[in-house]
């Protein structure tokens, strides 16, 4: 019990790094603009910043023995992710109705592949999480995984490049992490299945990004999306 609680008291401080990048990230478009931008943002970025917080309080909780408060939390927090993933789908609808619509590039089938890319596995990861709920390492561990489906739209959001090299970056750092949290529970003989799936997941979505927009029938769904 001693190394499960060493665990989750050091898991907050990776989480909360990963919350700093949001916030950072986020700040001009999003912060500083925060009484003058439409609702639709908020829809989804309150969510989702409610979302990092309960990934932090959640294994402070732990450690602390306070169990129940955990679990009531817990269950709480099902209700905050589907917020996140239907604030998710609002904005990409705002994004390719209004910003890309203006823009008129292939970005913005790129855009739209990653995004729902994202969207979706959030939902995969949260409900992996719930089913295992009862085994607390592997439990854990698909949560913790939730927060890289944040840390990419935060860590995008640092670099001013072009989509698709910004996306390469984003996409290369979080495998690169991913990687390491794999490795350190390799090494320690933990489970470290969760990461191993979210790292097929984000290497998948980087290998197919750059071409998603040659593909006709990937177009012909975005633009019927849009209508």
């Amino acid at each position: 019990m001693n190394a499960t609680t060493n665990y989750y008291k050091r898991i907050p401080l990776f989480l909360v790094l990963v919350f700093l990048v949001v916030v950072v990230g986020f700040t001009p478009t999003y912060f500083n603009s925060f009484t003058q931008i439409g609702s639709v943002f908020h829809y989804h970025a309150i969510p989702a910043i409610l979302w990092l917080i309960l990934l932090i309080v959640q294994p402070i909780l732990f450690s602390m023995g306070k169990i129940k408060v955990h679990r009531l939390v817990g269950l709480f927090s099902l209700f905050i992710a589907l917020l996140v993933f239907l604030g998710n789908l609002l904005i990409i609808n705002q994004m390719l109705t209004v910003t890309f619509n203006e823009d008129g590039s292939n970005e913005e089938y790129q855009f739209a592949f990653s995004s729902f890319a994202l969207s979706f596995g959030f939902v995969l990861f949260v409900v992996l999480a719930y089913i295992n709920r009862k085994n607390i390492h592997i439990h854990s561990r698909y949560m913790i995984s939730t927060a890289f489906f944040a840390l990419v739209p935060g860590l995008i959001r640092l670099f001013d490049v072009s989509l698709a090299l910004n996306t390469t970056i984003t996409y290369t750092i979080s495998i690169g992490l991913i990687f390491i949290l794999i490795l350190i529970d390799f090494f320690n003989k933990k489970q470290y299945l969760p990461y191993l799936i979210l790292f097929m997941w984000f290497s998948l979505i980087a290998i197919i990004f750059p071409s998603i927009h040659e593909c006709d029938w990937w177009v012909k769904l975005v633009d019927s999306y849009r209508l």
